[in-house]
């Protein structure tokens, strides 16, 4: 798990995971959408990776 980061893509977040499993899935959404992190980055984040 080092590389991954909040506010990664959806693509980014495979590439270093693999395909994910159900909860991989969840992990994924979390990182995508930034929820790791303060809720302005992943605003931003949702809005390019969309």
């Amino acid at each position: 798990m080092s590389g991954l980061r909040p506010g990664m893509t959806k693509a980014q977040v495979i590439g270093l995971l693999g395909q994910p499993t159900a909860s991989g899935e969840l992990k994924i959404k979390k990182y995508c959408l930034g929820t790791t992190g303060s809720r302005a980055a992943g605003h931003g984040i949702a809005q390019t990776t969309t």
